[in-house]
């Protein structure tokens, strides 16, 4: 994604090797279990050629999975519990609102 990202540009790309941009489409799922797989990878392979890998960018989360080595499932959604969550969410919400209106 090209966009509302700090990506680095092409020519930094150029100059200094970078690994794991551009690895999956935003509309496609993409795991924190699938990131952490792919990210140690690299990881390897870098320390393999005798260079330190530098960690940075993206999410927090996935940054931290990696430098604190979170043992994460990589599992498939779950879409029936996430519908489920929602409309409870959803009517717990209408409560609320419904218990504190002003009328």
């Amino acid at each position: 994604m090209d966009i509302g990202t700090a990506k680095p540009s092409i020519s930094d790309r150029t100059r200094v090797p970078h690994h794991m941009i551009d690895i999956n489409l935003p509309d496609n799922n993409f795991s924190l279990g699938e990131f952490i797989k792919l990210a140690n990878v690299s990881i390897e392979q870098i320390t393999e050629r005798g260079n330190l890998p530098i960690i940075c960018g993206g999410t927090g989360q996935y940054v931290w999975s990696i430098v604190e080595g979170w043992d994460v499932p990589n599992t498939l959604p779950n879409h029936e519990f996430r519908a489920a969550k929602l409309k409870e969410a959803e009517d717990l919400g209408s409560i609320h609102y419904t218990n504190n209106s002003p009328s």
